[in-house]
């Protein structure tokens, strides 16, 4: 028995917002990831090339994602919630900026 739509909605918006907090934070623990895998300290100027590519992949991945979803939309006529998934990715990265820029008006450094 398929869900509500608006139970897909929800579920569309809230894998939207987690998929995007994943990625922020593995992006955010880049160099330690790195420390933990390969043991020599983290250095930007010396990672290796590939490493930094795989970074900069990483960030793109939340519109990767949303592209795919509209793509499954298009091709599919499933009922793939791609407005709702947008919604939750942009509503991470709108907070994240928020957060930010409240953080750095109400620093006391």
């Amino acid at each position: 028995m398929p869900l509500p739509a608006t139970q897909q909605r929800i579920g569309f918006f809230v894998a939207g917002v987690l998929f995007s907090f994943v990625t922020f934070y593995v992006g955010y623990r880049w160099p330690e990831i790195f420390e933990h895998v390969f043991h020599p300290p983290f250095n930007y100027a010396w990672q290796p090339s590939w490493y930094r590519i795989a970074g900069d992949v990483l960030g793109y991945l939340p519109l990767v994602s949303v592209a795919i979803v509209v793509l499954l939309r298009v091709l599919y006529t499933r009922a793939v919630r791609w407005v709702s998934y947008s919604l939750g990715v942009a509503v991470f990265y709108s907070a994240l900026f928020v957060a930010i820029f409240y953080g750095e008006a109400h620093s006391p450094f």
